[in-house]
């Protein structure tokens, strides 16, 4: 399984709605879609959002907004064949172009990620003392 991994880092100067528009763009909620701006421009349906998250950072600012998201992350997996994972990267990469430069988005800058294998690792829990 390929997943493809997308960072988004908010400017400074934001508001709420610049967190709640980002998610709603890249989980496809709120159009422009961007799984479905990007499985239309390849011509199948190759990403399919999975999760999404905000990047919080402590100690950043005193104030008001110091407990506000600086950027976020969402994880889509890919569904097309390897051959053609570039032509949808160049493709996502052009949506995201597209929604930077929006003037209520603010965005600072965006990267993508691609990952092959996730492993979970889970450890067996061992109680200290029996009763």
């Amino acid at each position: 399984m390929i997943y493809i991994f997308v960072e988004v880092r908010f400017g400074f100067s934001m508001n709420r709605n610049v967190q709640n528009d980002t998610r709603r763009y890249l989980m496809g909620l709120k159009s422009p879609k961007v799984p479905e701006k990007v499985n239309e421009a390849v011509g199948w349906p190759a990403l399919h959002p999975i999760t999404f998250g905000y990047i919080k950072e402590k100690g950043v600012r005193k104030g008001a907004g110091y407990n506000r998201a600086r950027g976020a992350v969402v994880i889509y997996l890919y569904g097309g064949r390897d051959a053609m994972l570039d032509r949808t990267i160049r493709e996502l990469d052009a949506v995201l172009s597209s929604l930077k430069t929006k003037d209520h988005l603010k965005w600072y800058s965006y990267s993508i990620y691609v990952g092959e294998d996730i492993v979970e690792r889970t450890y067996p829990y061992e109680p200290i003392a029996q009763i």
